[in-house]
């Protein structure tokens, strides 16, 4: 006799299997963490997003402490990110520079998990996952049937190939006529980054409303870019190669003479005619008995201002103190100043130093960690110092 859950499994997955592409508002909430979305996703791997509410304390503390996330939740609400399985491009309204970015960069809000448009599991139910008949409900507006999930297994190795399973147990809410996914609940293992901002027993839920399934219009994956726009392409490339790449003059000399190390490879973005772009580059000292842990530079420079860099900048300007590079004005910030209104920071947190000029319309910022405020200062003036 046929177990009726396994059926309904097994129909889910053969929907799913079907599907060549759907279009629906995803919201996802996890503790603190709520985001709302338009997606669109098409086989094998195209998809669209656009939010209209992204609140992910983990990238505004990420932010704080002077991470590297390029877009703001700001700058993401006003944007289209168009994935199309190699690279993803970020349009603004507000920016005439379209960023094209190597790799899927949708800014998934779970940490660890990519959760856009993301049902690829479906096709395997049976197969990878334990489950359970949870009855059905009436409460996401229409009749809905309820699959209880738990993996056969935490991870699979195939010698060349491993996959893992990210969740303890999970439930699965699908259309009882469509037999799309209309909510997905499940708990991620307990020492995952995700569980340490939930409460204990918390749930993730993940819904999908309004859903239309099957083939999309021609310009539903269409870049959303003025036809005239430039483009900023952003690559990988050794540093002796930013000099052909970036239309400014790049000084490294002053940080390597000083014992840093290039750290390869680094990244730039520049638009098709040269005329604009940006890069950012890494060193690494050794340790040494002032900084036992080494110290580390980031230097971002451009004679365009990336919207991680403008505001980085900005907060500089806000909070840092005024200085002089020679002849060049710059400011200069210690991060710890972030932290005066709730008391003194944690002492098990590095903080950074940065300092910010510009030279001849070039912006640069540079960035230390595990050096002191007058060594990163020197540093700086050597590299404003005139040639």
């Amino acid at each position: 006799m046929s177990n009726p859950t396994v059926s309904v499994a097994r129909s889910v997955s053969e929907r799913a299997s079907d599907l060549v592409a759907f279009e629906a508002t995803e919201t996802i909430q996890a503790g603190p963490i709520e985001t709302t979305a338009r997606i669109r996703f098409r086989k094998p791997d195209h998809v669209v997003v656009e939010y209209s509410a992204y609140k992910n304390p983990i990238a505004e503390a990420d932010e704080l402490l002077g991470g590297d996330i390029e877009f703001a939740s700001d700058d993401l609400l006003a944007m289209t990110l168009t994935y199309d399985g190699a690279h993803t491009w970020h349009s603004s309204a507000r920016s005439g520079f379209p960023l094209k970015r190597i790799g899927r960069t949708l800014y998934e809000p779970l940490p660890g998990y990519d959760a856009l448009a993301e049902l690829g599991f479906l096709a395997d139910l049976t197969h990878d996952f334990l489950i359970r008949d949870e009855g059905s409900t009436n409460e996401l507006g229409r009749p809905a049937l309820a699959l209880g999930l738990k993996p056969k297994r935490a991870r699979e190795s195939l010698l060349l190939k491993s996959v893992s399973y990210p969740f303890e147990r999970a439930i699965l809410d699908v259309d009882a006529e469509s037999l799309f996914p209309v909510r997905i609940r499940f708990r991620p293992p307990a020492r995952s980054t995700l569980a340490s901002i939930l409460e204990p027993g918390a749930w993730v839920t993940i819904r999908y409303t309004n859903p239309r399934l099957g083939e999309p219009g021609a310009d539903a994956f269409a870049l959303a870019t003025p036809g005239d726009a430039r483009l900023l392409e952003e690559a990988f490339v050794r540093t002796a190669d930013l000099p052909n790449l970036l239309p400014i003059p790049l000084r490294l000399d002053a940080l390597t003479a000083a014992g840093f190390e290039i750290l390869e490879p680094c990244s730039a973005a520049v638009d098709r005619s040269h005329e604009r772009g940006y890069a950012a580059v890494g060193l690494g000292r050794r340790s040494t008995e002032e900084a036992p842990d080494g110290a580390f530079l980031t230097l971002r420079v451009g004679n365009y201002l990336s919207r991680h860099m403008a505001r980085r900048r900005a907060l500089i300007s806000e909070r840092g103190e005024e200085l002089s590079l020679g002849e060049r004005n710059a400011r200069f910030l210690d991060r710890r100043v972030l932290f005066e209104k709730d008391g003194a920071p944690p002492s098990s947190l590095a903080f950074l130093l940065e300092v910010s000029w510009e030279q001849d319309g070039v912006f640069a910022i540079l960035t230390g960690d595990g050096l002191s405020g007058p060594e990163l200062i020197e540093l700086a003036s050597r590299l404003a110092a005139p040639r």
